[in-house]
């Protein structure tokens, strides 16, 4: 997948390392805004909407990636874009 996200002559390890780095916040942002959210709403009964509204972007975000990737067809990973 790495490989059809790459643009055209940039480096394939260089998107890999991006989609990591954002992985990365998401793990650190995500607990901290639900626990502030539940700090603020006395309790966690009131968290149940972020985890939706997550799950709401990723479906949106999927699709459009579905019709990127229907426009584009992928391009063949080869040895060379990986280096």
């Amino acid at each position: 997948m790495i490989g059809g996200l790459t643009p055209a002559g940039r480096s394939a390890p260089a998107t890999m390392g991006l989609i990591q780095q954002l992985f990365n916040a998401d793990s650190f942002v995500a607990p901290t805004v639900a626990a502030w959210l539940a700090t603020r709403t006395g309790g966690w009964h009131s968290t149940w909407w972020i985890t939706w509204a997550c799950t709401a972007v990723g479906a949106v975000l999927s699709l459009g990636l579905r019709r990127v990737a229907a426009v584009e067809p992928a391009r063949p990973a080869t040895a060379g874009a990986l280096r």
